[in-house]
């Protein structure tokens, strides 16, 4: 995969039903922070969805969240 995660089917699976089901959550592009009820972030008021982020960005977040919930 290049980004950093075991190749398992475990985690493949983990790794694309994130994107797929969490790809509409929007983020903050410099802690990438949920926005959730926010409407300022890091000084600024710029949030974007889960998909526009860069690759190296899901991937962090992924991790992330599979490092808190396992």
């Amino acid at each position: 995969m290049g980004n950093g995660l075991r190749e398992t089917p475990l985690m493949k699976t983990l790794f694309q039903i994130y994107l797929e089901e969490f790809s509409d959550i929007q983020y903050c592009p410099y802690c990438l922070t949920i926005k959730g009820n926010r409407i300022v972030c890091c000084q600024e008021a710029d949030f974007i969805e889960f998909k526009e982020l860069d690759l190296d960005q899901q991937t962090q977040i992924i991790e992330d969240e599979l490092e808190a919930n396992f």
